[in-house]
């Protein structure tokens, strides 16, 4: 998500469009489903409630405001809500709706954390 030569102690900013953002999220799923059909160790899938764990390879939280911004900034209102999703290829979570919505939540967006962890 970083450019190679990115100085974390400086204080320079890169912002990046939704679509940038959609992208880098997919090639980080993408990027792992491969590395887990490549692999030549075992790994053991579980299922719960029915449903395979396995399918489900990323976890994403996210983590945005309820109100639009400029609510926020004419009312003060800066209640928070937290989600989790479970994320694979061709499921991006909250990211896989229509656009509109898509680009509503990331104008909400507080943080937003996406982890892998293999069993």
């Amino acid at each position: 998500f970083f450019p190679e030569d990115f100085d974390f102690s400086s204080k320079t900013y890169y912002l990046y469009t939704v679509k940038e953002t959609l992208d880098s999220i997919s090639r980080a799923v993408t990027g792992l489903e491969k590395a887990v059909n490549t692999s030549i160790d075992k790994l053991n899938y579980t299922y719960t409630n029915g449903v395979c764990d396995q399918c489900r390879m990323g976890h994403l939280q996210v983590t945005n405001y309820l109100s639009d911004m400029n609510e926020i900034y004419e009312n003060a209102d800066t209640k928070k809500e937290s989600s989790e999703y479970s994320i694979g290829p061709g499921n991006l979570g909250p990211f896989s709706g229509p656009y509109a919505n898509t680009s509503r939540l990331m104008r909400r967006l507080v943080n937003m954390d996406l982890k892998f962890s293999l069993t």
